[in-house]
């Protein structure tokens, strides 16, 4: 073997390993990507849970406010059975002022009726509303859920075939590593040879 021949060999080896460093390059800069990606989505993740917590306080906020509805409807209805006992226990003692007051007391029974009546259907009506809106929330949030947990499998897929490479690139390099230092040792022997022939001639 030459010299120009070992030379283009150094060559071809030197060309080799330079193309195995721009390999690597390309895969750590893979890595970062990866890695940047990760992020961006370990950070909607978190806004999805925030998203959840808001309205989950506001579900709570609207549960107390209609039971402090329903509790002074109770008081209210309390207050005016109070009211009625104590107008019959009047009307007890005098015939013509039971007679007025009960119809008074009729027609503001009728009307309060027709309030509580009308007070229970919004309430009924805005609960309904409630419900559906955490329906659709609930809905919403899962297929919110579906579409994280796909992108991290998506992800993950994407790093383990990344970490194939990677090692694929590291085999590769080792056995050109070697692959050089056996050329090396061919060349060396070569030389040595070459040498003691001179020697010896």
């Amino acid at each position: 073997m030459d010299d120009k021949e070992l030379q283009k060999k150094f060559d071809l080896v030197a060309a080799h390993l330079a193309s195995l460093a721009v390999s690597q390059q390309k895969a750590e800069e893979r890595q970062r990507d990866w890695d940047r990606r990760q992020r961006e989505l370990d950070e909607r993740q978190q806004r999805g849970v925030d998203r959840i917590s808001r309205a989950e306080r506001i579900l709570l906020l609207a549960i107390r406010a209609g039971r402090r509805e329903r509790k002074e409807w109770r008081e209210r209805h309390a207050a005016l059975i109070d009211a009625q006992m104590r107008t019959e226990a009047a009307m007890a003692s005098s015939e013509a002022s039971m007679k007025e007051m009960f119809a008074k007391l009729s027609k503001s029974q009728t009307d309060t009726d027709a309030k509580l009546s009308k007070s229970q259907a919004n309430t009924e009506a805005a609960l309904d509303r409630l419900s559906k809106s955490q329906v659709d929330t609930d809905a919403k949030l899962s297929k919110s859920q579906t579409n994280i947990d796909a992108s991290f499998a998506m992800l993950t897929q994407a790093q383990a075939n990344s970490d194939a490479k990677l090692a694929e690139l590291a085999e590769a390099q080792a056995t050109t590593q070697r692959n050089l230092d056996a050329l090396i040792n061919v060349v060396r022997t070569d030389r040595q040879e070459r040498e003691e022939r001179n020697r010896e001639g």
